[in-house]
Order: C-alpha cells, then sequence, then structure tokens
C-alpha cells in the first residue's frame, strides 16, 4: 500500500524562523556599528575613522 501526498506544500518552520533571528542579530549589529561610528567619530574624528576602518578591511 503506497501514500501519495504532496510535499510542495511542506515547509520548514524552524528555517524561517533561523532565517529571522538571523536578520533581528544583524539589525541589531548594525544599530551598534552605528553608535560605535558616531561615538569614536566623535573622538577622533570621522575621517581618521574612515581610515581606520579602511584599513581593517584590508586585514
Amino acid at each position: 500500500m503506497s501514500v501519495d501526498y504532496d510535499d510542495s506544500k511542506i515547509t520548514n518552520d524552524a528555517d524561517e524562523d533561523a532565517f529571522a533571528e538571523d536578520d533581528r542579530k544583524t539589525e541589531d549589529i548594525e544599530k551598534l556599528a552605528g553608535k560605535l561610528i558616531d561615538i569614536v567619530g566623535k573622538e577622533i574624528g570621522k575621517e581618521k575613522l574612515m581610515e581606520v576602518l579602511s584599513c581593517l578591511m584590508k586585514w
């Protein structure tokens, strides 16, 4: 005896939840990065900060 079913409607809620969680973490990191840039930029100047970030990105 065999059972026919349409598996195209099966979704994996765990995967969707994981993607949503990743998006939230990314948004949190972006907010923190923005705050860091504002704080450090005020201390050393945004031009110098961009120079430092450029060097870090080359690593």
